[in-house]
């Protein structure tokens, strides 16, 4: 566990280095069978990083560069029997092999959520057995500190200080592994933000992340089996949009909850994993709200005009949120503590639900709601868009008593809405049990504003 720039990558380099190069393990391998140093990150790029230190070590040494049989994007072999190889961190794609060792890279920054796809706890359980049939074989795993949680921050608390075989902590901070580093940019950076400058430079836990909202009330509100509710008259549902371009990482979202009583309750989801095309996204969910009933759907200001014109074009109005995502997911918790909202059965959104994490910031004097480091929250944005709408914005019921005494007030004559008007004030004419209704046109629309609905 070391800080920021302290040279852990290009040290994970040397240890794969030194067990593929200094070892022959083909007495431990069967005919055909290729022992692997695996070195898994949160994406492919991340760990190709390292296998560029590896392959610059073994290219510039005459004496290593003869051990080299193929080296191929994603691998290298070696004349012992040993290849170094680069994985993503899925549980799924680790497993198979026979492994001389693991290494797996700021694994602070893995999810760690034990329901999430592919939480760090399920990687290290996957990548276990490999190394079972090969004597010495290690396991290391490497980061700077985050927030206290996932397998780092069990194991540290596991380990550190603690005397067990064959098990071992390092801790140093940057400037410790990396003397180049200057004291005084360190004491700058503390200066700025004490919590995260501690984290990246001085490799201590940050003290001012904690999950937002527990399982526990996420998984109270969860909705169970039932994945999407069909449209219906006697729904009004209100949509949320988190948009995307298509091209990066993050998907495009849309969901929509109707109100149930005192619950804002999610009927329908839709998400386009990248990449994809934008404008297709665009009328496929546009068909979607239509569906329903609806021509109005709310989102951020992302992408400026393009998204509402691109909406526009197919016949639903976009209009945006003057809250940030962060407003929203604080609006969105006590709904979500208080069982206000019903969550659909989808496990993606469920997911980014629990990992959504609370820092305290400095700079903006206010605590700061998102996902944790490479990973996402479109879902869960489009989710507390649309609840917070709902509970804000849901229109108010008129029930068919109204109606009827609105028809009798239209049907009066003149001189019979002046009597009215005289007994019961100038702006209020019909009474419904304690409840006065002005009449029909412009004072009704205000009315409708005033208690939460729409005209």
């Amino acid at each position: 566990m070391i800080g920021r720039r302290g040279g852990k990558t290009r040290l994970l380099a040397l240890i794969a280095i030194y067990l593929a190069a200094f070892h022959s393990w083909k007495k431990f391998l069967a005919p055909g069978e290729t022992g692997s140093i695996v070195v898994v990150a949160a994406s492919k790029p991340q760990a190709e990083l390292l296998l560029k230190y590896v392959r610059a070590m073994l290219t510039e040494c005459p004496m290593l560069k003869r051990l080299i049989v193929r080296d191929v994007r994603g691998s290298i072999e070696l004349s012992t029997g040993a290849v170094i190889e680069v994985l993503v961190s899925d549980y799924r794609l680790v497993r198979g092999r026979s492994a001389l060792a693991c290494v797996v890279d700021e694994i602070a920054f893995l999810n760690t959520d034990e329901f999430s796809v592919s939480p760090d706890s399920e990687v290290l359980a996957a990548l276990k057995p490999s190394t079972a049939t090969i004597p010495g074989a290690m396991t290391i795993i490497s980061s700077s500190p985050y927030a206290r949680r996932g397998e780092l921050w069990r194991n540290y608390k596991r380990l550190w200080g603690q005397n067990v075989p064959d098990e071992i902590v390092w801790q140093a901070a940057s400037r410790t592994m990396n003397p180049c580093i200057s004291q005084a940019f360190v004491d700058a950076e503390l200066a700025k933000d004490p919590a995260a400058a501690s984290s990246e430079y001085l490799s201590t836990f940050r003290s001012d992340i904690e999950a937002f909202v527990s399982r526990e009330a996420v998984e109270s509100c969860i909705n169970t089996g039932v994945y999407e509710i069909p449209p219906s008259k006697s729904r009004h549902v209100i949509f949320g949009l988190d948009p995307s371009g298509g091209a990066g990482s993050d998907s495009m979202a849309l969901m929509g909850a109707f109100k149930d009583g005192d619950v804002a309750a999610l009927a329908v989801l839709r998400e386009w994993v990248p990449r994809f095309d934008p404008s297709q996204a665009a009328a496929e969910a546009a068909e979607v709200i239509k569906s329903y009933g609806a021509n109005t759907c709310w989102a951020d200001k992302y992408g400026g005009d393009w998204v509402a014109a691109e909406f526009r074009r197919h016949g639903v109005t976009v209009r945006y949120n003057e809250k940030s995502a962060s407003e929203l997911f604080i609006e969105l918790l006590p709904l979500i503590n208080a069982g206000k909202v019903s969550i659909l059965h989808d496990a993606r959104l469920i997911s980014q639900l629990c990992n959504l994490e609370r820092r305290n910031t400095r700079s903006l004097g206010k605590p700061l709601i998102g996902a944790p480091p490479l990973q996402h929250d479109d879902l869960a944005c489009a989710f507390a868009t649309a609840c917070v709408a709902v509970h804000v914005k849901a229109p108010m019921r008129i029930s068919a008593e109204f109606m009827t005494a609105h028809r009798n007030w239209i049907a009066m004559g003149r001189g019979e809405r002046a009597a009215a008007q005289a007994a019961y004030g100038t702006r209020t004419v019909v009474a419904i049990g304690n409840r006065w209704l002005p009449p029909a046109g412009g004072e009704t629309k205000r009315l409708r504003r005033k208690e939460g609905g729409t005209p």
